[in-house]
């Protein structure tokens, strides 16, 4: 097995026993990393098969590494590698957590069995009709394991339905991409393990529950992803955060009073927008106030030309128009996209506003050819903060498209490269037209530990201002206002922040 210092380790298998793959090693190779990063305590390879999780571990100069598995046949072979390698790893046989109650570690790492089908198979690959199984037993018991600030590495196919295990982990983990790999199949595989199961995924894939493509006749991939799952700190942490400062003046005014007599913690300004110079005048009164910049590419006019980006009156084209210039198939020059979101950010910094996070005016900076641009703009100039609008909505509430959802994923993914993070949770899309302390109760009262992001749109109607400040901006002004909503907040126990404030992210 290769190790990131160049070191190859001897290892085998053993029948029943999963041999070496590449997703194996990739899972490996974070783990040796995470250990050299400082997670040197203990390290529990949890369903350890052949020990090579354990074996990274021990490599990368944990002191304690624990290997365990319910096959004996398993353990006694992650013991033999071990014993070959010289490496010093304990090893236990037993049912998942079974074999280290009262236990915890400071890095878990696990790749379950989590092949989908409607009826058993073996043992080594059924992850029950789901293929989420054992996924959902190891994300539910893990925190009971893990030390303060401990981190899971969890293996996930795209084959198993995942939507169940991501809402799992948020309530508990802060969590990142930390490696990829693509695994080929062919048809007579998946058949070979239970008669009709190719056919069975594919009616996953059809209802949304799988993912995989073709790769070429006859062959097809899917994907194994490394979830790096860091335990949350057990205090509440809420951002309530305004976005359009700086829209117009009606917005702008609103905006202050939600910080000087509410809740209001945070807000993003739009550097282009025609009341930037009263939102400056504004923000200079509240000293301290934790400002963004709110990147824009659908309303007014652009800092910096950009001919691809601009309809025939040089102004920027409304969200619809926007959105298909900005799909990988769209005309938006990306070169022009990033120059724009650096002129805004620059005016913003230009103008004295220290700014700790970027977001988008009608979330335009996940689509992708803006999203690699944001990425590009957060690095250059430091901002360690970026908004990722996906929300769990509560049951009965419209929330974000799914299409918005998936290109916001591809950015979340991507922000660890840069050494970006966001929000462990955003809410608030689907208050937008429905605000009232009810359903903020019921939004966020089942908000768990770590970082949550609330995006509010508090302001004045005004004749004369943009369609969007309205009487419904007055009314969340008036929520955002209300003493009872902060004495709900402090009853919750949550510690109200600016990203500014936030540690940075890991």
């Amino acid at each position: 097995m290769p190790l990131p210092d160049g070191r190859i380790l001897e290892c085998e298998s053993a029948p029943g026993v999963h041999p070496l793959a590449p997703s194996t090693i990739a899972l490996a190779a974070a783990v040796f990393a995470e250990v050299r990063r400082g997670r040197r305590g203990s390290v529990l390879d949890l369903g350890c098969g052949a020990g090579f999780l354990g074996l990274a571990a021990a490599a990368a100069g944990a002191r304690r590494v624990l290997a365990t598995d319910v096959d004996h046949a398993a353990v006694a072979c992650a013991a033999r590698n071990a014993s070959r390698a010289g490496l010093r790893i304990e090893t236990r046989v037993g049912d998942w957590f079974e074999p280290v109650r009262g236990e915890g570690f400071d890095l878990l790492a696990s790749n379950p069995p989590q092949t989908p089908a409607p009826s058993p198979i073996a043992p080594d690959r059924w992850g029950g009709p789901e293929g989420s199984r054992h996924l959902l037993h190891v994300a539910a018991e893990a925190p009971r394991h893990l030390e303060p600030r401990g981190v899971l590495l969890l293996q996930t196919s795209t084959l198993a339905d995942l939507r169940p295990l991501e809402a799992r982990l948020r309530a508990r983990f802060r969590l990142r991409l930390a490696a990829a790999t693509e695994r080929p199949f062919v048809e007579e595989e998946y058949a070979s393990l239970q008669p009709g199961l190719f056919s069975y995924l594919e009616r996953r894939r059809a209802e949304g529950k799988a993912s995989f493509d073709a790769d070429g006749p006859g062959r097809l991939r899917f994907r194994l992803l490394v979830r790096r799952c860091e335990l949350l700190d057990p205090e509440r942490v809420l951002v309530v955060h305004a976005d359009d400062l700086g829209i117009d003046v009606a917005r702008n005014r609103g905006i202050a009073e939600a910080f000087a007599r509410g809740v209001l913690t945070s807000a993003s300004v739009l550097a282009n927008g025609p009341a930037f110079d009263d939102a400056l005048r504004r923000l200079r009164e509240l000293p301290g106030t934790d400002v963004g910049v709110h990147l824009n590419l659908t309303e007014g006019r652009p800092l910096s030309g950009g001919a691809t980006l601009v309809g025939p009156e040089g102004r920027f084209p409304g969200k619809e128009v926007a959105r298909a210039n900005l799909l990988e198939e769209g005309h938006a020059d990306e070169s022009e996209v990033e120059a724009e979101f650096a002129a805004q950010v620059e005016r913003a910094l230009g103008s004295g506003l220290p700014v700790s996070h970027l977001d988008g005016h009608q979330h335009v900076h996940v689509w992708p050819r803006a999203r690699r641009a944001c990425l590009a703009v957060a690095r250059r100039f430091g901002i360690a903060w970026v908004r990722i609008p996906i929300e769990d909505a509560p049951e009965g509430a419209e929330c974000c498209p799914h299409q918005l959802g998936d290109r916001a994923a591809r950015l979340r993914d991507d922000l660890p490269v840069e050494g970006c993070g966001t929000a462990d949770r955003f809410v608030g899309e689907s208050t937008i037209g429905r605000a009232s302390l009810e359903e903020v109760h019921r939004l966020l009262a089942s908000a768990g530990p770590g970082v949550t992001e609330w995006m509010v749109h508090p302001g004045y109607a005004e004749t004369g201002s943009v369609p969007f400040s309205n009487a419904e901006r007055e009314r969340e002004l008036r929520l955002l206002t209300d003493p009872a909503l902060r004495a709900f907040l402090d009853e919750q126990g949550f510690r109200r922040s600016g990203f500014r404030d936030l540690p940075p992210p890991a």
